[in-house]
């Protein structure tokens, strides 16, 4: 009961600073495999290390998506009070009866669509991609150095346990070698 005690405070102070277990411990203990694998998923930091390998990697597909073609589409809408009319000056037009029309409706509707497909950018678009695919590789190698340290940290605090709990039988052999020994000496000097 002290091993487990003291493996769940180790674990609990090292590597989940929120203290927070998925499940229960059984009644023998925690075993090495167990405690890497509750270190592993429920650490903040395992958790931070996914999030920046996600991050990375949807950095590399948007790199990759400036490749394909881009299509855009605008679409313009004005509604005017009155019809807009256009009137030609009297010099221009030799007719006694000045000459208006109009110049369109009320209701105006402009549709555009626009598709637009990078031949050459000077390699700025490769650069990006290749960019974003080494920001991917470090994410991925940070994700690893994080899960090697808290596997190191996991098999320090583990070994940590085992040691101290030699240590407290050594310390306990000694006790009841020295209360034996007193036990000795004491009949020595009284016969």
């Amino acid at each position: 009961m002290v091993r487990l005690a003291k493996v769940f405070c180790v674990l609990w102070m090292c590597a989940l600073p929120t203290g927070a277990l998925a499940e229960e411990v059984s009644e023998e203990g925690l075993g090495l495999a167990e405690a890497i694998r509750i270190v592993l998923t429920e650490s903040p930091s395992s958790r931070i290390a996914e999030a920046e390998v996600a991050v990375a990697e949807d950095g590399r597909k948007a790199a990759r998506g400036h490749f394909l073609p881009r299509l855009r589409a605008d679409v313009d809408y004005t509604n005017l009070n009155k019809v807009p009319e256009i009137a030609l000056p009297d010099e221009i037009a030799d007719s006694p009866l000045p000459i208006q029309f109009s110049a369109g409706d009320t209701e105006q509707l402009n549709v555009r669509a626009t598709l637009e497909q990078p031949l050459f950018t000077g390699l700025a678009l490769l650069t990006q991609y290749r960019v974003a695919r080494l920001g991917t590789q470090r994410a991925d190698l940070r994700q690893e150095t994080t899960r090697q340290e808290l596997i190191l940290r996991a098999y320090e605090a583990y070994y940590g346990v085992l040691l101290s709990e030699k240590f407290l039988d050594v310390a306990e052999q000694a006790v009841s070698q020295l209360a034996s020994q007193a036990e000795v000496a004491k009949q020595f000097y009284e016969t």
